[in-house]
């Protein structure tokens, strides 16, 4: 424990653990560190949830909490419960400050009866803070749902976005667009953005392959993120032995992002049956490496009864299967950068009429389409017209390669401005009465 808490003794964190640079989230996990609740941080293997407790951590010190009333744990570290930690936490630690103390426990998934343990803690003492971070979302919220209702607020960490890619690879820094002159300035810079764009899809998921050569980035992704999600979080967790089949029904999707799954075809496929493709889906889906989009209905009861479209959490994923499957046209890979930096819940399917994207605006629909080209036609326009006619809305986005115009209802926007928007919902409607 002195050694996970090096501050003890130093003072400080180490550099190498609280990095300089901070994700987005930061900023919002450190107003929380004043409330009551327990602060949760969920999200993917790899895109820095210790890296940000770390930081939490220094910022406490920083501002004038005593470094002994900080606990650093992780239950990486097997054959240690959570009432032994505290134990020597409180009782073996000289020099601890009266007041609150801060209780940081990372992996908490898989500390068996977790949530209990917590729960009985928070309740009995009001100076116990508790931030926690898990790899597991199926973990996370079944065993917290009921037991810490009320009492935690979830965070969920996502893969670097399109202006953290920027800051974090040290390429100059595009601020985030919020008004029409914003988006005039970045048009300027629109052909250096769109290959910017064209590299964070491929390999800006994770800060550790920011820059490497492809060689490096398939074997990082392979190991440290599907392989452990995998043969660990998957094989610990959820009690999936067959990991082989996984790792199959991951390059599926990696092969075929968006794709739409039809649970009976998909088990013929791996030759297994329909309820354990399900079960490994839901896997996949709590460890964070794939997105799940509804088909588009009125009723949400409807809409997840129907049928469902598969991405990767990053795109960056496909790299792990560098050799074994072929990379998928960039279109179809700026589809699902899209979709992860917009974090849409729906798409809309009737027959042979798709829109990629169904976002809600108010109460009603906003269809996006992504269209990544610069050369746009009536033909590319039909279903999102028709939709947008049909339901009489104000408008439709579609997200192109460096088209920025207004026809008729339907606004075309480049991507990179799309995913550089700071309130994209709001910004596009801006331009869009600003191209009257």
């Amino acid at each position: 424990m002195s050694e996970l808490n090096r501050w003890w003794t130093e003072g400080r964190v180490p550099l190498h653990l609280a990095k300089r640079m901070k994700r987005d989230l930061f900023p919002f996990l450190w107003d929380m560190m004043d409330k009551r609740q327990i602060v949760s941080i969920v999200g993917l293997r790899r895109v820095g949830k210790s890296t940000l407790m770390f930081q939490l951590i220094d910022r406490l010190i920083v501002e004038g909490t005593d470094p002994r009333n900080i606990l650093y744990f992780t239950f990486d570290i097997k054959g240690h419960g959570l009432k032994d930690v505290l134990k020597t936490f409180r009782e073996d630690l000289q020099g601890q400050m009266d007041g609150r103390k801060y209780i940081f426990l990372d992996e908490i998934q898989k500390l068996d009866g977790w949530a209990e343990s917590i729960k009985v803690l928070y309740d009995l003492d009001e100076d116990l803070k508790f931030v926690i971070s898990g790899s597991s979302g199926m973990e996370i919220e079944a065993t917290s749902g009921s037991v810490l209702a009320g009492r935690i607020l979830k965070n969920t960490l996502r893969p670097l976005s399109f202006l953290e890619f920027l800051r974090f690879s040290g390429k100059k820094e595009m601020a985030p667009i919020h008004s029409v002159d914003g988006i005039k300035e970045a048009m300027l810079e629109g052909r250096t953005r769109i290959a910017e764009m064209v590299e964070y899809a491929h390999s800006g998921g994770f800060i550790e392959i920011i820059g490497e050569e492809k060689r490096f980035r398939s074997m990082y992704v392979r190991s440290s993120v599907v392989d452990n999600i995998i043969n660990k979080d998957l094989k610990e967790l959820e009690g999936i032995k067959d990991t082989d089949l996984v790792r199959e029904m991951l390059k599926i999707f990696s092969s075929n992002p968006g794709m739409i799954v039809d649970l009976s075809s998909l088990g013929d496929d791996l030759g297994i049956s329909r309820q354990t493709v399900s079960k490994y889906l839901r896997a996949l889906l709590s460890a964070y490496c794939l997105i799940r989009v509804y088909s588009y209905h009125r009723n949400f009861l409807t809409s997840s009864k129907k049928a469902k479209r598969i991405y990767l959490a990053h795109p960056c994923i496909i790299e792990s299967f560098d050799g074994e499957i072929d990379t998928p046209e960039i279109g179809r890979v700026i589809e699902n950068v899209m979709v992860s930096n917009l974090d849409p819940v729906f798409f809309y399917r009737d027959g042979n009429k798709e829109i990629d994207i169904i976002a809600r605006d108010r109460d009603m629909p906003l269809p996006v389409e992504v269209k990544y080209s610069s050369k746009i036609d009536g033909r590319d326009l039909r279903t999102i017209s028709w939709f947008v006619e049909k339901r009489d809305l104000e408008m439709g986005i579609v997200a192109t390669k460096d088209l920025l115009e207004r026809r008729g209802r339907i606004l075309l926007v480049p991507a990179f401005i799309l995913l550089s928007m700071e309130n994209w919902l709001q910004t596009c409607k801006d331009i869009f009465h600003s191209l009257e």
